[in-house]
């Protein structure tokens, strides 16, 4: 049995390039920024999320368009976070083929109504993730079935990597984040 998480997610899983859409990552950060164990009908898919930025190996990667809409955020405070955690913990691959996604976007809207995810998506396909993590039941239902892209929700995620219990988790909050002296998000 694996005694890490890198050796369980390297027999797993071929290193996937898991991708955030917008509401993903906004709450990701609010997992990051704060301590008290998450409660709300999101907890699980939250504490998922969590977990899967600490316990595999990587990095979590959001495109263009996820981040154009976190510069947006009306609260000056809380869009400077969302920055700082882009320019320093989070990726973002440059878009390969501007002119495609955007013919892959009138596709996809097509088949489901929210534009910024089907342009997401097509985003998404384009920089080669092969996970885009959503809590949008209706976005993965309308179009998880139209992409190569596993389009999944990260609770499921999670789950589905049958990650053992008790497993070292990969990065850790750093000892002076009040992350470090809470319980509820290791595994």
């Amino acid at each position: 049995m694996p005694k890490t998480i890198s050796e369980h997610a390297t027999k797993c899983i071929v290193h996937p390039q898991l991708g955030l859409d917008t509401q993903c990552y906004s709450y990701l950060i609010d997992g990051m920024s704060g301590v008290s164990k998450p409660n709300d009908n999101l907890a699980p898919q939250r504490i998922a999320l969590l977990r899967l930025y600490l316990y595999l190996p990587g990095t979590l990667w959001i495109t263009k368009t996820v981040a154009e809409e976190c510069a947006r955020i009306r609260s000056t405070t809380r869009a400077q976070l969302h920055q700082s955690f882009s320019q320093t913990i989070f990726g973002e691959l440059p878009l390969r083929n501007p002119a495609a996604i955007r013919e892959r976007e009138l596709e996809l809207v097509a088949i489901h109504k929210g534009e910024n995810d089907c342009r997401i998506l097509g985003e998404a396909e384009d920089v080669g993730h092969t996970v885009l993590l959503t809590f949008d039941t209706k976005f993965i239902r309308d179009l998880a079935s139209r992409t190569t892209i596993r389009l999944i929700q990260p609770e499921s995620y999670w789950v589905s990597l049958a990650i053992p219990s008790g497993a070292k988790p990969n990065n850790l909050p750093a000892v002076e984040n009040p992350l470090s002296h809470q319980t509820w998000w290791r595994w």
